[in-house]
């Protein structure tokens, strides 16, 4: 699941920095989530509704990753922005 769209990665460079274009496809931009997880997530981000319904379910859950592949923070951030606004 990616947490900065793709398909605006031309902006990129501008909102996160020089070279930031290229990790648009890479782990540094999504999260690799169960499919269950990301069948609740992708539907409600970027609505005000997140958090209700079928999200409420994972609400409390600790977030554990299982590798070395996280998310970079400004992307994370980007994403919470962007379902708060």
């Amino acid at each position: 699941m990616q947490l900065f769209p793709g398909r605006s990665a031309a902006h990129m460079d501008a909102i996160f920095g020089e070279d930031a274009r290229h990790e648009a496809f890479s782990p540094l931009n999504g999260l690799f989530v169960h499919s269950n997880v990301r069948l609740r997530l992708e539907p409600q981000i970027g609505k005000s509704a997140v958090g209700f319904g079928p999200l409420r379910q994972l609400d409390g859950w600790r977030l554990q990753f299982l590798s070395d592949f996280r998310p970079s923070p400004r992307y994370v951030w980007w994403l919470y922005l962007r379902v708060r606004i």
